[in-house]
């Protein structure tokens, strides 16, 4: 636990999960593209296993596991498809406008995702204003989450050092990253299990975006909101580790 609350310099937040509810638009595209071959996977077990991957180590990864070979233009097929659905349905994260404003040092936004879907989504959900000149992904980076890459880009952008950093995360393999920074992470469960955000190695979780200001404040510690995607977690999914 943070004995001592001190204010953070710089948040850093993930895009997708995070800033834009994109994960289970994009991955049920996934999902039926899939199935029209003949593979079946749920799209819970996509949520689970492959949010927060790159796509080609995701796709490598299922041909892998299922012994089958997707078609070579699958990722572009996916690319087109995904996108035309996020330009028709997504939305920003409810409250993560309200949450921005409140904000009281920088913040920017680092990124799986290509730099080109991170800029189109911001912008259709009205985030872009906000994030424009302060967009980092793994596209400018040697390696992807959950290598620390982006997260130290991003921080060394602003002249930050990583323990003044604040990152929010809503995937194990993005949380990995951010502890390989050095830097403190929150994890955001409304649509992951709070409980492997923590074995992930996150200070605080939280299923509300509401909630992330005053958790900010009190730097992790508990604030009484036991609203967590891991019910068997309530007790301590605010506490830092």
């Amino acid at each position: 636990m943070r004995q001592k609350v001190q204010p953070f310099k710089l948040f850093i937040f993930d895009c997708d999960g995070v800033l834009v509810d994109s994960e289970r638009l994009t991955n049920q595209v996934f999902v039926d593209m899939l199935a029209i071959l003949g593979i079946n996977i749920t799209l819970q077990e996509v949520m689970d296993n492959y949010v927060g991957i790159p796509l080609q180590d995701g796709i490598a990864m299922l041909e892998e596991r299922y012994q089958f070979k997707l078609p070579e233009d699958f990722i572009v097929q996916f690319n087109q498809q995904s996108m035309s659905l996020l330009e028709r349905d997504l939305q920003p994260v409810l409250g993560i406008k309200e949450v921005i404003a409140k904000l009281q040092a920088p913040f920017c936004v680092a990124s799986n995702s290509h730099t080109e879907k991170v800029r189109a989504m911001l912008k259709i959900t009205g985030l872009f204003d906000r994030f424009n000149g302060k967009i980092f992904t793994a596209s400018q980076v040697k390696r992807p989450k959950p290598a620390p890459d982006v997260y130290l880009y991003a921080a060394s952008a602003f002249d930050m050092s990583p323990a003044d950093c604040l990152v929010i995360e809503d995937t194990p393999i993005g949380v990995s990253a951010a502890i390989a920074a050095g830097m403190t992470v929150f994890g955001y469960a409304a649509q992951t299990s709070a409980a492997r955000l923590l074995d992930a190695g996150a200070h605080a979780v939280f299923a509300d975006m509401k909630d992330l200001p005053m958790l900010i404040k009190q730097g992790g510690n508990p604030i009484n909101s036991p609203n967590t995607a891991d019910s068997q977690h309530q007790s301590t999914s605010q506490l830092m580790a």
